[in-house]
């Protein structure tokens, strides 16, 4: 914006020495002098208000909140996130997007953690938001995410709105929206959309079993290894899986 101030509103030749001065002139440049003043106090604190800064000003906390404003044709260097760590979880842990787009959680004693994402911005505007979650009992430890989510095709061990483990360590998950939270969709950033190995103890299925996806493994209700293949997308009654045994082979 421009600046109201206007330094030639003061006229520095008055007075002039040796002549009697009225004092009009005296009050036009006090008047003026003022009138800058108060311009410069308004832009001042308008520029304290809304300026992004690099340190709080003196007396202040340092709020750089741009409420929504556009940044745009900037170029980024050196940019980091923050990172929110959740600590052990047990039940349900509130993934507040606007803390953080990163965040950490243990899994905790009770084995079992439930997501639920909150203050996700308003629909028409893409968020997103990385899990990493520690899994200490690959029997026990269960991730539950929140009905809202979609695209979990493929997604290792997902089964209605579940996600179990195939061995401990950490896994890492992300989501994201362009409706403000009510649909999110989910990637696992860890491993492969397709778990080769699998135990299947039906050839009816379970939720997520897609046409085309084979595996390979051991059937809890034999003793043998089997290569299996799936013919159909799940639907909870047909048989969609068919399997052939493996022989015990060498090199």
């Amino acid at each position: 914006m421009a600046s109201n101030i206007n330094p030639n509103s003061i006229d520095v030749t008055f007075p002039i020495a040796g002549v009697d001065n009225a004092s009009q002139g005296f009050r036009d440049n006090y008047t003026n002098i003022k009138t800058n003043f108060e311009y410069s106090e308004a832009e001042i604190v308008d520029l304290q208000t809304n300026v992004l800064l690099k340190n709080a000003l003196i007396g202040e906390v340092l709020d750089n909140d741009m409420d929504g404003a556009v940044i745009k044709n900037a170029e980024m260097l050196n940019m980091s996130h923050t990172v929110m760590d959740y600590g052990t979880i047990e039940g349900v842990v509130e993934i507040d997007v606007e803390q953080s787009t990163y965040g950490k959680v243990v899994v905790g004693a009770t084995n079992d953690v439930n997501l639920n994402f909150t203050n996700w911005p308003v629909a028409g505007k893409y968020s997103k938001v990385v899990v990493e979650l520690l899994v200490n009992d690959a029997a026990l430890d269960v991730l539950t995410i929140p009905a809202s989510v979609g695209n979990t095709d493929g997604i290792q061990n997902y089964n209605n709105n579940e996600i179990r483990f195939n061995a401990p360590g950490t896994y890492v998950y992300e989501f994201f929206t362009i409706d403000g939270g009510n649909t999110i969709f989910m990637s696992d950033l860890t491993q492969s959309r397709n778990n080769f190995y699998r135990t299947i103890d039906s050839s009816i299925g379970v939720e997520g079993d897609k046409q085309g996806m084979i595996a390979f493994g051991p059937n809890t209700l034999a003793t043998d290894n089997y290569i299996y293949m799936c013919l159909a997308d799940y639907d909870g009654t047909t048989d969609i899986w068919t399997r052939t045994v493996l022989n015990a082979l060498t090199w």
